[in-house]
Order: structure tokens, then C-alpha cells, then sequence
């Protein structure tokens, strides 16, 4: 599973393009 740190929190509503860069790569790389 993915885990958010708590320096995440905040992020989660605003998210850095390259947080969600990631987070994207996650998913199409099936994880």
C-alpha cells in the first residue's frame, strides 16, 4: 500500500506536480 507521511497532509489537498507525477507513475507501473 502507499503510505503518506504526516508532511504530506497538507499536500494532499494541494499536491505538488511532482508528487502527483509520482503518484501517477505508481499507478501505471501497477503499484
Amino acid at each position: 500500500g502507499t503510505q503518506f507521511h504526516p508532511e504530506y497532509r497538507s499536500t494532499a489537498l494541494n499536491p505538488h506536480p511532482l508528487f502527483i507525477a509520482f503518484i501517477k507513475a505508481s499507478i501505471e507501473n501497477g503499484h
